[in-house]
């Protein structure tokens, strides 16, 4: 089975869940003797780059008993000639409501790529069983599709390697917009009286986040880029993982952290993180958890002095491959 990628997600970011997704799909398929991959798609000119995320695919004739899967929600043009499928990773365009003008435009656009791929899908395959909830209460366009769940997967350096905790150093991962809740994690680290965060990803800091921190008195390292092995030891060393995104469609940083043994601090009452159960999770309400405080950093201390067993549903990205080509095989009719 030939499979093309369209890799166009890679010039719109590089360290998000969807981009992590592709790179990890794509080296296990072009590992895979039984399969082909061919990569197409770029952006050119980044300024432009709602017009190329807007443009159908042209597909040549000898491709229609291919596969076609978009990294950002494009589809082939004449759409119904090719097999079609989409990897649906969140639904924050419905749920990360902005007044701002430029993410309401934003959230609109997304909305209409995501529901036209939808629409011209054969398989539509989620990243969690919250995704799929999401897809059928927004978009009808799932109603009469098939739709299937494969979670995310990590990779294989994230496990326990048993080093001494940093117990006043916390990790903040990913980008700080709206949802994401910067703030709060700084509160949190205030309240439980972590005095270093490691920012990690999410572009440069802005200025008044920078003034955040100083107020708080909390010192930081920023990295807009890490290689794995060394955010595996991070989530070996460090106190714990800040995470109090409201909506996410996976959160595949919690996972990784829970597989290191790592605690993972998220918001009480955010649906995303639901299925995921481990006492390495804890979940905190920002204004009326009466537990705040030292009882954070004492509840902390005990987990990763335990050493609890991580959670073996958490699954690897070569494992994440072979379940959604089994899928394919399943649900789409190729030659």
């Amino acid at each position: 089975m030939q499979i093309i990628i369209d890799k166009i997600i890679f010039d719109l970011q590089q360290n998000g869940g969807i981009s992590i997704f592709f790179k990890n799909f794509i080296k296990n398929l072009s590992n895979d003797s039984n399969h082909e991959l061919s990569l197409i798609g770029k952006i050119k000119f980044k300024f432009f780059k709602y017009f190329y995320m807007l443009m159908p695919v042209f597909l040549s004739k000898k491709n229609t008993e291919s596969v076609f899967i978009s990294s950002y929600y494009r589809i082939p043009f004449r759409p119904k000639k090719y097999k079609v499928v989409t990897i649906l990773h969140d639904l924050i365009a419905w749920e990360n409501v902005s007044k701002t003008p430029s993410r309401k435009f934003r959230n609109f656009f997304l909305r209409f790529i995501i529901r036209r791929s939808c629409r011209n899908s054969d398989l539509i395959i989620c990243v969690s069983q919250y995704t799929k909830t999401q897809a059928f209460i927004h978009m009808k366009e799932v109603r009469n599709r098939k739709i299937v769940v494969v979670n995310n997967g990590i990779s294989d350096v994230f496990e326990d390697i048993n080093l001494t905790r940093n117990i006043s150093s916390a990790i903040y991962i990913g980008s700080r917009e709206g949802y994401k809740n910067f703030s709060h994690a700084l509160l949190i680290c205030y309240y439980a009286n972590i005095q270093s965060i490691h920012i990690i990803g999410g572009g440069s800091l802005r200025h008044d986040e920078k003034d955040l921190l100083k107020v708080l008195g909390i010192s930081y390292t920023s990295l807009i880029e890490i290689e794995e092995e060394e955010l595996a030891r991070l989530y070996s060393t460090e106190t714990c993982l800040i995470y109090p995104s409201t909506d996410e469609g996976f959160g595949i940083p919690i996972y990784e952290a829970i597989k290191c043994g790592c605690p993972a601090i998220v918001l009480k009452g955010a649906k995303w993180h639901q299925s995921l159960k481990s006492p390495l999770k804890i979940e905190v309400d920002l204004w009326t958890d009466l537990n705040y405080g030292m009882g954070i950093l004492n509840v902390i201390e005990d987990l990763a002095n335990s050493r609890i067993e991580p959670n073996n549903e958490i699954i690897t990205w070569r494992e994440n491959y072979q379940l959604i080509i089994s899928e394919i095989l399943k649900n789409v009719k190729t030659e």
